[in-house]
C-alpha cells in the first residue's frame, strides 16, 4: 500500500533539507493541509527544529502584492459605490442592486482568474445578447429588451471603476490580485515581489490540482526564476483514463508542461477495501444513520483515522447531534451556515414582523403569527430566562384573538413585567428608522452574550455561531457608516437574507486529534482510513449543472473562464482522491422523493461501482436498501380499562353527563373520548386568523337565539318577525364581537358578512314558511336544555344537551337542531334502531337523543326531531326518519333508551378495552 502524499513530500522535504529548512516556504490549498504537512515533517526530525514558511495559497498571494482580500459584503458595498460615483443608469436602491452585485462579481473573479481579455469579452457577450434578442421582423426593440441590453453594456464600466478604486485603497478580490501580480511582473516592478520572496531559497507548491490559468502564469514565472516547483496529487488511473474527469486538468498541465508531475499514486491496485453504500429516506434518517454507524463499530472511532465528509455541509448540526459520546474527541473544520444559527433565525423572524408591520386605526400593528414567533424564539426565552410570562402573553393573544396586534399593547405588557425592558426595543416603528435594525440585533448579542458568560456556558460551537453572527453585524454596520450607504428595511433584510447568512462561521478546534467532521474541499491533501460521506446524491456532488452569470456558456468557454463542466471535474477530483486512500468507506445518499423528479445517488458511486473491481479483486461493495429509515412514532392505539380508568368513566357519567356529541365521539373511536371527554384534554386554543367552523357556528347559533328569544311562548307571526329584522344587524354585530373583538378588516370582515348572510337568509326563509303555510307554528323554547337521569346498573347516569329550538306545529313537538354545515337526508335514515350497532349514523343519533331527552323531560310521547341546514337557499326541516317515519313514537323512544343502556355498560366493563379509531380526527399527542 502507497504512503500517503503529505508523507512522501515530507519524506522527500526532509531529505532535501535535513538541517535547516526555515528558509522554504510551503504553499498549501489550506491552513489544515499545512499543519498535517509540518506532523509529518516533525516525525522524520530527531529533535526540535525551526518550522518553514507555511502559506495557504491566498495568503501567499496577498504577501507578494500587498494588497487585502476584501470579504464578499464589503465587496457589494465597494461595487454599490461604484454604481452611484459612475451614475449608471437605472439607478438602484441597493436591496434593488444586490442580486445583479453577487452575478456581476463572480464574474469578474472569473474572469481575472483566467486572465482573460475583459474588454473583448464583454464587447463579445453583448454582440451575443444583442444577436440573441434580435427580432427582424420588429423595427424598433422593445423597451424592456432596450434596458437588459443596456445592462451588458455597463459591465465594462464597472469592471474599469470597481478595479481603480480598489486598487487605489490597497484592496482586491482574489482574481484582482493575480491581475495585479501579473502587471507588475510584466512592468518590471518587482520591489514588494523581492522583498518577499528574499527571505526564501526555495518556494513549493503542493496539493493545487486545478490551478487556473492566472495561477499557472504565476507558478511559471517563478519555475523560471528558478524558485518554485510544482508537487501534485494524483492517483494513477486519473492520468491514464483519458475519459476520467477527475484528472482532466493533471492531464493538460502535462500536455502543456511536457513534464511528468510529481507524483502519480497508485492506490487501486490490488487494493483492499471495504465499500458500503446507504441509500436512506430524508435528512433526519442520513443523521441518523450516521449515528448508528459509530454505534456499531467501533473501528470508526479511532481517533484521526476517521473523517465525516458532507457533501450537504448544511447537516453539520443533525449529524453531531446523532454522534453516541462514547466516540470521544470531535473536530469540526467546515464553516457552518451563519443563516441556519438560531441568530439568524430571531433576525429574519424580526425583519418579517416589520415588513408586515401596518399603520391602522392611528396606530402601528403587527401580525399576530410574526409576534408569536419572535416572542417564544429561543435566544430571547434565553436572554430573558422567564418562559412563563411569554406564555402568559401568548395566552393573553389567543384570549382576546388578536390578528393584528397594537405595539401598545406589547410596549404595556413590556412596561408591566420589568425584565424585559430590552424587548421594547423590538416593537419600535422600524420601517421609519431602519438601522435601529442593526442597533437591536447589536445589543441582543451583547444581552445574549452576558448571560452565556454569567451561566459559564461550554457549548462551544453556540459560542462560534454568537461571535461571528456579533462580527458579522458589526462589518456590516460599519460599512454602511463607511459608504454613506442609504437603506431601507427591505435592503437590510435582503442583506442579511442573501450576503450576511451565507457566511461560514469557522470553528476551531484540535486539528490533529479526534475525528474530523469536514466538507469535500477540506478534504485537500489529507488522507484517511474511515470515512462516512453522506448525502453523496447526483445534484450535491457534483451539484447542478449551471450557476448565475452574465457570461453566456459559449463565451466562459472560448475565453477559457471556469464553466460548469470544470466544476464537475474539480469535484470529480476530491471524490476519487480521498475514497481511493480509503480502505473503510460508508457512502450515504438520500432516496427521498420531492416534487418532479427524485433523489438518486450520485454517479460518482456508479463509477467506482464500475470501474474498482477491475482494479482489485479484494475491493468489496455492500449495498444496504431501504435501512435506517425514520421510524414511525409510537402512539398507544389501545389501553386496558384499570379500576381507576372505570372510576373516571362512571364519574363522568354520573357527575358531568352524557352528551350527543360525546356519545359520537365514544362511537366513532372509544380512546379519544376517554381522553377528550373523561379526562379534559383539548387540542390548545390558538389564535384564529380565520374563523373557525365550530365558532361560526357558536356566533350563528347566538345571533338566532337573541333575534327568537322575545318570541318565545308565542304563535310566530310574520309581521313582528319582519318588524323585529330591522335590529337584526345590530344583533349580528353585538354576538360576533363576544367571539372576535376586532372585525373591521382582512378575513374576519369577510366572516362576519358571511354569518349576516347566513342569519339573515335564515330568518328571510322563516318568515317566508310562515306567510305559506296555515298551521300555526308556536316556539316553545331557544336554546332548550336537557337532563335526564336514569338508573342504569345501580347507578344514576346523567344524559345532557341543548336544542337549539323547540316549536309546536299543528300540536306535534318539534326539536330541531341549526347545522351551518352539509348535511344529507340519508344521513338521518334507519330502517331499525337496532341497526345502528351495525350501521352508526351520528347525525341520527343526534337527533334521536334530542328527541329522547326531550321526550322525557318534557313528557311527550311523540316528537320530530330534525336538521335545518343553514346554507340551503330553501327551508326545509331534514327529519330523522325510522323505517321512513319522521314522527319518533314510545316504541322508537325504548329502543333508543336499550340501545343507550348497552353503550353505558359497554363503557363500564373492564374486559372491552378502550381503543383508537385511526381515522378519527381528535388527536392528543
Amino acid at each position: 500500500m502507497e504512503i500517503t502524499f503529505l508523507q512522501k513530500f515530507a519524506k522527500e522535504i526532509h531529505e532535501k533539507y535535513p538541517e535547516k529548512v526555515d528558509d522554504v516556504c510551503f504553499v498549501f490549498p489550506s491552513k489544515r493541509s499545512g499543519l498535517f504537512f509540518k506532523k509529518e515533517l516533525a516525525k522524520l526530525k530527531n529533535g526540535a527544529f525551526w518550522a518553514p514558511q507555511i502559506l495557504t495559497i491566498e495568503s501567499f498571494i496577498e504577501e507578494l502584492s500587498g494588497l487585502k482580500i476584501i470579504d464578499p459584503l464589503e465587496q457589494i458595498f465597494q461595487l454599490y459605490q461604484v454604481h452611484r460615483n459612475a451614475k449608471i443608469q437605472p439607478q438602484l436602491e441597493f436591496d434593488k442592486f444586490i442580486d445583479a452585485a453577487k452575478i456581476i462579481l463572480a464574474d469578474f473573479n472569473d474572469i481575472d482568474m483566467a486572465l482573460a481579455n475583459a474588454h473583448d469579452l464583454f464587447s463579445n457577450v453583448k454582440d451575443y445578447v444583442e444577436l440573441e434578442h434580435w427580432d427582424p421582423s420588429e423595427a424598433d426593440q422593445e423597451s424592456l429588451t432596450k434596458k437588459y441590453l443596456e445592462a451588458f453594456q455597463n459591465l465594462p464600466k464597472y469592471y474599469d471603476a470597481y478595479q481603480s478604486q480598489l486598487l487605489e485603497a490597497h484592496k482586491a478580490y482574489q482574481g484582482l490580485v493575480y491581475r495585479y501580480l501579473k502587471k507588475q511582473i510584466e512592468s518590471n516592478k518587482l520591489d514588494r515581489i523581492n522583498r518577499v520572496t528574499q527571505q526564501w531559497n526555495s518556494i513549493y507548491v503542493a496539493g493545487l490540482n486545478a490551478l487556473t490559468p492566472a495561477e499557472k502564469w504565476l507558478m511559471d514565472w517563478f519555475a523560471l526564476e528558478g524558485k518554485l516547483q510544482v508537487y501534485f496529487e494524483v492517483e494513477k488511473q486519473m492520468l491514464e483514463d483519458s475519459d476520467q474527469e477527475s484528472g482532466k486538468f493533471i492531464r493538460q498541465f502535462i500536455k502543456e508542461k511536457k513534464e511528468p508531475v510529481k507524483w502519480s499514486l497508485d492506490w487501486l491496485s490490488d487494493a483492499d477495501k471495504d465499500i458500503h453504500t446507504y441509500a436512506v429516506n430524508g435528512n433526519l434518517a442520513l443523521a441518523r444513520t450516521v449515528g448508528k454507524l459509530f454505534r456499531d463499530n467501533a473501528e470508526l472511532s479511532k481517533g484521526n483515522e476517521t473523517a465525516i465528509i458532507l457533501a450537504d455541509e448544511n447537516l453539520l448540526m443533525p449529524v453531531l447531534e446523532s454522534l453516541p459520546p462514547q466516540i470521544g474527541e470531535v473536530n469540526v473544520t467546515l464553516g457552518f451556515p451563519l443563516g441556519l444559527t438560531s441568530f439568524m433565525s430571531l433576525a429574519e423572524q424580526l425583519f418579517s414582523m416589520h415588513k408586515l408591520g401596518r399603520n391602522q386605526w392611528g396606530t402601528y400593528q403587527f401580525y399576530f403569527k410574526d409576534v408569536l414567533k419572535v416572542i417564544s424564539h429561543p435566544v430571547l426565552v434565553s436572554i430573558y430566562g422567564n418562559q412563563s410570562e411569554f406564555e402568559k402573553l401568548h395566552r393573553a393573544l389567543v384570549d382576546e384573538n388578536k390578528v393584528w396586534i397594537d405595539t401598545d399593547f406589547i410596549v404595556q405588557w413590556i412596561s408591566e413585567n420589568g425584565s424585559f425592558i430590552g424587548l421594547k426595543e423590538a416593537f419600535t416603528h422600524w420601517k421609519k428608522e431602519p438601522l435601529k435594525a442593526i442597533t437591536y440585533l447589536n445589543k441582543i448579542i451583547d444581552q445574549f452574550q452576558y448571560r452565556v458568560e454569567k451561566k459559564q456556558v461550554k457549548d462551544d460551537v453556540l459560542l462560534e455561531q454568537m461571535y461571528f453572527f456579533k462580527t458579522s453585524i458589526q462589518k456590516f454596520e460599519k460599512y454602511i457608516s463607511q459608504f454613506g450607504t442609504q437603506m431601507n428595511l427591505d435592503g437590510i433584510q435582503r442583506v442579511f437574507k442573501q450576503v450576511v447568512a451565507p457566511l461560514q462561521v469557522p470553528f476551531s478546534g484540535e486539528p490533529l486529534a479526534g475525528i474530523q467532521i469536514m466538507g469535500l474541499l477540506e478534504t485537500r491533501l489529507l488522507s484517511f482510513k474511515n470515512i462516512v460521506f453522506v448525502s453523496v446524491n447526483e445534484g450535491i456532488i457534483p451539484s447542478k449543472g449551471g450557476f448565475q452569470s452574465f457570461l453566456p456558456f459559449a463565451l466562459r468557454n472560448g475565453f477559457g473562464i471556469q464553466t460548469h463542466q470544470d466544476r464537475e471535474s474539480l469535484f470529480a477530483y476530491h471524490f476519487y482522491r480521498v475514497t481511493s486512500q480509503a480502505q473503510n468507506i460508508h457512502l450515504l445518499y438520500d432516496t427521498t422523493t420531492e416534487g418532479v423528479g427524485s433523489s438518486e445517488k450520485s454517479r460518482f458511486i456508479r463509477q467506482i461501482e464500475q470501474e474498482w473491481p477491475e482494479r482489485s479483486e479484494k475491493i468489496q461493495f455492500s449495498n444496504h436498501i431501504g435501512i435506517f429509515e425514520n421510524e414511525p412514532t409510537h402512539i398507544n392505539s389501545t389501553i386496558e380499562k384499570s379500576e381507576q380508568v372505570i372510576q373516571n368513566i362512571r364519574y363522568y357519567l354520573t357527575r358531568k353527563g352524557l352528551s350527543p356529541s360525546a356519545l359520537n365521539n365514544y362511537m366513532e373511536s372509544p380512546l379519544d373520548f376517554y381522553y377528550k371527554n373523561v379526562l379534559g384534554i383539548q387540542e390548545p386554543n390558538v389564535i384564529a386568523e380565520d374563523v373557525e367552523h365550530n365558532v361560526f357556528g357558536t356566533i350563528v347559533h347566538a345571533c338566532l337565539e337573541e333575534f327568537y328569544t322575545p318570541f318565545e311562548k308565542y304563535v310566530l307571526k310574520p309581521e313582528e318577525l319582519r318588524e323585529a329584522f330591522k335590529n337584526l344587524d345590530q344583533i349580528i354585530h353585538d354576538e360576533f364581537i363576544k367571539e372576535i373583538p376586532v372585525y373591521k378588516s382582512g378575513k374576519h370582515y369577510l366572516s362576519f358578512h358571511a354569518v349576516r348572510n347566513y342569519v339573515k337568509r335564515f330568518i328571510q326563509l322563516d318568515i317566508d314558511f310562515l306567510e305559506k303555510h296555515e298551521f300555526p307554528v308556536t316556539l316553545d323554547k331557544n336554546e332548550l336544555e336537557l337532563n335526564v337521569v336514569e338508573r342504569i346498573d345501580g347507578m344514576d347516569i346523567r344524559f345532557k344537551g341543548f336544542a337549539d329550538r323547540v316549536e309546536r306545529r299543528n300540536g306535534i313537538v318539534h326539536i330541531i337542531d341549526y347545522k351551518t354545515g352539509s348535511v344529507e337526508q340519508r344521513d338521518l335514515n334507519v330502517s331499525d334502531i337496532e341497526d345502528l350497532e351495525v350501521g352508526y349514523k351520528p347525525k341520527f343519533v343526534q337527533l334521536m337523543m334530542y328527541a329522547w331527552l326531550t321526550s322525557k323531560q318534557l313528557n311527550t310521547d311523540t316528537i320530530i326531531s330534525g336538521i335545518y341546514t343553514l346554507r340551503a337557499t330553501e327551508l326545509k326541516l331534514l327529519k330523522a326518519t325510522v323505517n321512513k317515519v319522521s314522527e319518533i313514537r314510545t316504541e322508537q323512544f325504548e329502543l333508543f333508551d336499550q340501545f343507550l343502556k348497552s353503550k353505558i355498560s359497554e363503557m363500564l366493563d373492564p374486559n372491552v378495552p378502550l381503543e383508537r379509531n385511526k381515522d378519527y380526527t381528535f388527536n392528543v399527542f
